[in-house]
């Protein structure tokens, strides 16, 4: 117990987010097998971590299992899985990956996404340039057009050249606003100067008809 507790273990009480909770399942795993725990170890180690509505849980989910049979880490992991990891969230979560799309995304934003859902369809993606296509296809239609002339074989080189094409591309919006800015700045001074001229033709008038008057 002490080798484990050395991993710092985190508490799991409950999670919304499926993938998170799977996050937490396979990152425990990792720390019971740096500490060298056995089957029945695991299961009794990571129980002692659970708080809340995940202790009511597996107090409940204990009694379901025989008294003869042993609470070995696969037991607990399927009990748990079951329940705060049920198949159909994942498929929602599949769905989600499917019908993802950049849109106004930053790109690396869109990437993450893409990657953390994309274990959840894995029988979508089974090979690298599986992978690539699902991923152009869900670019926003500037940089997949700007793409369409490259043959993209790897995601490396897919993620590269798309990067490229973003910051290409928010260089062009600065100068596009640089130059907007700047005519419209001009229009500005220019309506400015119209105006006073307006005006000091205006007033030369009146002091031209005024002296006018005088001189009568």
């Amino acid at each position: 117990m002490e080798d484990f507790q050395r991993t710092h273990p985190s508490n799991f009480s409950s999670a919304t987010d499926p993938l998170n909770t799977d996050d937490c399942l396979r990152d425990i795993e990792a720390k019971l097998n740096l500490a060298c725990c056995d089957e029945r170890e695991k299961a009794a180690y990571v129980a002692h971590y659970l708080q809340g509505a995940a202790t009511a849980w597996w107090e409940s989910y204990k009694t379901l299992i025989p008294a003869d049979e042993p609470i070995t880490w696969a037991v607990f992991k399927e009990g748990f899985r079951s329940t705060h990891i049920p198949d159909g969230l994942m498929e929602l979560k599949r769905k989600e990956f499917l019908n993802l799309k950049q849109g106004d995304m930053p790109l690396m934003d869109f990437l993450n996404r893409f990657n953390y859902l994309a274990r959840c369809a894995l029988e979508e993606i089974t090979t690298e340039a599986r992978k690539v296509k699902l991923c152009r296809d869900c670019l926003n239609p500037e940089t997949e057009y700007a793409l369409s002339a490259h043959e993209i074989h790897s995601m490396k080189s897919l993620v590269d050249k798309a990067l490229r094409v973003e910051s290409s591309g928010k260089k062009v919006m600065e100068e596009r606003k640089r130059k907007w800015l700047q005519e419209f700045s001009q229009g500005l001074n220019t309506q400015h100067r119209v105006r006073n001229n307006r005006r000091f033709n205006g007033i030369t008038a009146a002091v031209i008809k005024l002296a006018h008057k005088v001189g009568q």
